[in-house]
């Protein structure tokens, strides 16, 4: 998987599957292979078999939680990701992934995004996308405090700073 070889990998994980039918672990392998494939109906196949045998393991839903994300279904991203989260997933992007979901669907909630933050205060997509969200709420302070943040990173980041003017504007600052 890590060479990219999805192929010869889902080939093995099907081989391994017949000793160990009851594999929560090869079933979330292979709808992974099947998501880098971008054969989601394949990937849900065998993610839904791994939620059967333990409904309560967060790693399937994270997966399927992202493969419908890029479906662009939302919805189910959320619930998908939300069940991970619930079921204990530590794992940094889900937070983003599942904030994209929520900003995507049109829940203005910079929660998650607040999460994946302190693991990595500089994440530029988590920064722009709180800032986006507090504009849409109307909080134009709050956005140049997102936008001071971003250009403490790259001061010469050409379109914050004319988001940054935008965001003045709208202050009456001019």
């Amino acid at each position: 998987i890590n060479e990219k070889h999805y192929e010869k990998a889902e080939s093995l994980c099907k081989e391994f599957l017949i000793f160990f039918p009851k594999s929560y672990s090869l079933r979330c392998i292979l709808g992974y292979i099947y998501r880098c494939l971008k054969n989601y109906e394949q990937a849900h196949f065998y993610l839904k078999e791994a939620i059967n045998l333990k409904p309560k393991q967060p790693i399937a839903y994270l997966i399927c939680g992202e493969i419908f994300f890029w479906q662009c279904n939302y919805k189910e991203a959320i619930n998908n990701l939300q069940k991970s989260i619930d079921y204990k997933a530590k794992i940094n992007n889900l937070h983003i992934i599942l904030g994209n979901s929520q900003l995507f669907y049109g829940i203005y909630s910079t929660y998650n995004y607040n999460i994946a933050l302190e693991n990595d205060l500089d994440n530029h997509l988590c920064l722009k996308n709180i800032a986006y969200i507090h504009e849409k709420c109307y909080k134009y302070s709050e956005v140049l405090k997102m936008l001071d943040k971003i250009l403490n990173i790259n001061k010469d980041d050409s379109l914050i700073l004319c988001y940054y003017g935008e965001i003045l504007c709208n202050m009456n600052q001019y």
